[in-house]
C-alpha cells in the first residue's frame, strides 16, 4: 500500500512578518510553524561534519543569525501569498525547507545563550587549569632532559641501547607527547636497573636513580597528561562547545545558501520575487554569478545598390 505524500504544514498568512528592513525571532516563530522530525530527518544536511565545522568556525554565529532572521522574514511573508506563477519559478522551495531553516536558527540562538550563561565561570576555571598546566609542563620537560642525560652518558658506544634511549626521547611537541616522552624514559631506566648485569644499570644505580624516583616521574608524567587534556578542553567541557557552535554555524549557513540560491535564481526571472541577499555573511558567499550577456547579433551586410540611403563607398564618412 503506497504512503501518502505528506502535505507540508503552510505558514501562517495571518501572522504577517514584518516586510521592512527589522525582523525579529519572535514573529518568526509565529509565522513559521516548527518542522516534524520527518521534515528535520527529510532536509538533514549530509555534508561531512568536519566541513560543516571548518565553514562554520568563520564567522560569529550572530552575524548567520541576523541574515537567517532578515531573509527568513522576507521568505515567510512573501510565500504564503505567492502567485502559482512565482512559485512555479521558486522551484525547490517549500514551507517545510523554510521551517528547517528558520528553527536551525533558533535552535543556534538556544545554543549561544546556553553557552553564554556559563562562560564566565568557565573562563576562571580556565585561567587556573592553565597555569597548573603550564607549571607541570615546564617541570616536566626539565624532568625529561635530566633524565635523558643520564641514560645517555651509560650508554655511550652502545648502538642498541642508544637507539632506545633517542627513540623514548622522541619529539615533543604538547603534554601528550611530553608524558609520552617521559614514560618511555622511564621503561628505559628500569629496565636498565633491573637487568643487574647490565654496566649501564650498574652505574645508574651508583649515580643514585632508583625505581622510587622512576615512580615519581611516571606519577609525574600521568600529571602533566592529565592537566593538559583539562586545559586544552576547557572550551568544550561546558554545556556547548565551541566545535558544536561551529557545526551549528555551517549547518545554518548551509541552509541559508540553499534558500537563497533558489530565492536569488527565481528573482532573475522574475523581479517581483524578492531577492533574498546576505550582508552580514556576505563575505561567505560569492557573489551571485551573473548571466552572460548575449553576443550581439552582427547586422547584416547591407545592399547599397538596394538602399538609396548609402552613399557610394567613395563618399567620405
Amino acid at each position: 500500500m503506497s504512503k501518502t505524500k505528506p502535505v507540508d504544514p503552510p505558514l501562517q498568512p495571518s501572522t504577517s512578518v514584518n516586510t521592512g528592513a527589522t525582523h525579529t525571532w519572535a514573529e518568526l516563530a509565529k509565522a513559521v510553524p516548527a518542522p516534524t522530525a520527518e521534515q528535520l530527518d527529510l532536509y538533514a544536511i549530509r555534508s561531512p561534519i568536519a566541513d560543516l565545522v571548518e565553514r562554520g568556525r568563520h564567522i560569529r554565529s550572530e552575524k548567520i543569525r541576523t541574515d537567517l532572521v532578515r531573509l527568513g522574514g522576507i521568505a515567510a511573508d512573501f510565500y504564503p501569498r505567492a502567485t502559482p506563477a512565482q512559485r512555479r519559478l521558486l522551484l525547490g522551495f517549500s514551507s517545510a525547507l523554510l521551517g528547517v531553516t528558520v528553527y536551525a536558527g533558533i535552535k543556534l540562538g538556544d545554543m549561544l545563550d546556553h553557552r553564554g550563561s556559563t562562560v564566565g565561570h568557565r573562563e576562571g576555571n580556565l585561567a587556573a587549569d592553565a597555569t597548573t598546566a603550564a607549571t607541570l609542563y615546564k617541570e616536566g620537560m626539565s624532568e625529561r632532559e635530566r633524565l635523558t642525560t643520564a641514560l645517555e652518558t651509560v650508554v655511550n658506544g652502545d648502538p642498541t641501547l642508544e637507539s632506545r634511549v633517542e627513540s623514548a626521547h622522541g619529539r615533543v611537541t604538547d603534554h601528550a607527547t611530553l608524558s609520552t616522552s617521559l614514560l618511555a624514559l622511564v621503561k628505559v631506566g628500569r629496565d636498565l636497573l633491573s637487568d643487574k648485569a647490565s654496566p649501564a644499570g650498574q652505574q645508574l644505580a651508583e649515580g643514585e636513580l632508583t625505581t622510587a624516583g622512576l615512580d615519581e616521574l611516571a606519577a609525574l608524567a600521568a600529571r602533566v597528561k592529565a592537566n593538559g587534556a583539562i586545559a586544552g578542553g576547557a572550551r568544550t567541557q561546558g554545556p556547548v562547545s565551541q566545535a558544536a557552535l561551529d557545526l551549528q554555524d555551517g549547518i545554518c549557513l548551509e541552509y541559508l545558501e540553499r534558500m537563497m540560491k533558489i530565492w536569488n535564481g527565481a528573482h532573475q526571472r522574475d523581479p517581483s520575487i524578492p531577492q533574498l541577499f546576505p550582508i552580514a555573511t556576505r563575505p561567505l558567499f560569492s557573489p551571485t554569478r551573473k548571466q552572460a550577456a548575449a553576443p550581439a547579433a552582427k547586422a547584416p551586410p547591407v545592399d547599397a545598390s538596394a538602399d538609396p540611403a548609402v552613399g557610394d563607398s567613395n563618399t567620405p564618412a
